[in-house]
């Protein structure tokens, strides 16, 4: 699968190039600092949860990962190397099925 056939399901949505994918890298690349387990590793985000601070993100060795912004502000000593925290996927299906069962849980609050 690749991520042209990626069909979005809420609360999951892709991100918009214009300003909002550039404002997200920015915020990656403040938070994942040295001592965080991500850094080095190329995050590239590529979609948000509507309702939290998630993005979805490819690391450069074709993994994804679940990486959830605190958006402190730079500089911040907080938590360093802990956060933002993270979890990998692995495979983009992998991350199509988690999808899906957020899809079902988000779907069954409201």
């Amino acid at each position: 699968m690749s991520m042209s056939h990626v069909e979005w399901k809420t609360p999951w949505r892709s991100l918009d190039s214009g300003t909002e994918m550039p404002a997200i890298h920015r915020q990656l690349e403040q938070e994942i600092v040295a001592e965080h387990p991500l850094h080095g590793k190329q995050a590239t985000a590529i979609a948000r949860r509507i309702d939290c601070d998630d993005v979805l993100v490819r690391l450069g060795d074709g993994t994804y990962a679940n990486v959830h912004l605190p958006w402190s502000r730079p500089g911040s000593e907080r938590g360093l190397g802990e956060y933002p925290s993270f979890f990998v996927y692995g495979s983009l299906d992998a991350f199509v099925s988690a999808m899906q069962k957020d899809f079902d849980e988000y779907g069954n609050d409201s």
